[in-house]
Parts: C-alpha cells; sequence; structure tokens
C-alpha cells in the first residue's frame, strides 16, 4: 500500500517507476551476460582439461564430462533469458548489450563444437 501511495503521490508522471524499470531491464540482461562469459570460460578450461585428464586421471572424465555438459547448458540457457530481455525491451534501451549477446552466442557455439569434439574422442 505504501508503495502504491507513494508512486501515486509523488511519481505523478511516471519518470521514476519508469527509471526503475529500466534499470531493474538492464540488471536482468546484464546478469545472463555475465553468467554466460562465466560459463564459457569454464567450458573452454575443461575442453583443454579432456585430454590430461584422459591421460593422468581416466576416473575423472566422467565428472569433466559432467562438469562441461553442465558449464555449457548453464551458458546455453543465460543467454536464452539475455535474448528474452533484449526482444522485450524498447528500442535503443539495451542496444550495448546487443553487441555483446551476439558475440557470446558465436562463442558458445564454437565452443559447443570444439567440447563435443574433445569428448568424442573419450
Amino acid at each position: 500500500y505504501c508503495g502504491f501511495l507513494a508512486a501515486a503521490v509523488f511519481d505523478t508522471g511516471g519518470e521514476e517507476r519508469l527509471a526503475r524499470r529500466t534499470r531493474w531491464t538492464r540488471r536482468c540482461t546484464e546478469q545472463p551476460l555475465i553468467v554466460a562469459d562465466l560459463a564459457l570460460r569454464g567450458l573452454q578450461a575443461a575442453e583443454v582439461a579432456v585430454d590430461q585428464v584422459k591421460a593422468g586421471a581416466r576416473s575423472a572424465i566422467g565428472d569433466l564430462l559432467a562438469g562441461g555438459s553442465l558449464l555449457l547448458e548453464s551458458a546455453r540457457l543465460a543467454l536464452k533469458m539475455a535474448d528474452l530481455n533484449l526482444e522485450g525491451a524498447s528500442k535503443g534501451d539495451l542496444e550495448d548489450f546487443l553487441q555483446q549477446a551476439r558475440d557470446l552466442h558465436e562463442r558458445c557455439e564454437t565452443l559447443a563444437g570444439a567440447w563435443h569434439r574433445a569428448v568424442g574422442r573419450s
């Protein structure tokens, strides 16, 4: 009730509400992009480690396969969440994130291919 009253009385033009919505839309887009980037970094490390794990600790390959697969799916889901926010945003609100999302999608598909080739050799 207090929030509703404050919005009705003190935000007559809706500027504060619009600013708050814009700020949260940016956050809800930026955070999945950060998560996707981190997951892809982890996947890249896992892909590099496949041959080393096979050579030195073959019993750990299952853990590495599970971890890499989870990282890949985490990146894909995070990118999907960012895409949904980018699609729903007003033109220009999130332009700075569009190229970042495109780059991450490309990196994700490249790493997915490398990951599948690396684990296919298992």
